[in-house]
């Protein structure tokens, strides 16, 4: 692999971790407005994946972020 295609990678793996740390941050909200009172529930749309499952993408993107530094010369 270049360091190229490294740094490509990198950065293309940077906004998906951004992307999946929304996700749960949007995922918290639901279950927490859930705990709610009827009357003081917000229409929020239902999440698409589990915490769990967002939780392994969280976890192999982390893993491969921290591969990429490495192999880059960041870590």
């Amino acid at each position: 692999m270049t360091t190229w295609n490294i740094g490509e990678q990198h950065a293309h793996n940077l906004p998906r971790l951004a992307r999946v740390n929304a996700a749960l941050s949007a995922r918290d909200e639901h279950d927490a407005n859930a705990l709610l009172s009827p009357h003081r529930r917000r229409p929020l749309p239902r999440p698409k994946l589990t915490r769990g499952g967002l939780k392994e993408l969280q976890l192999m993107l982390v893993q491969r972020i921290g591969e990429l530094e490495e192999l880059f010369g960041r870590g």
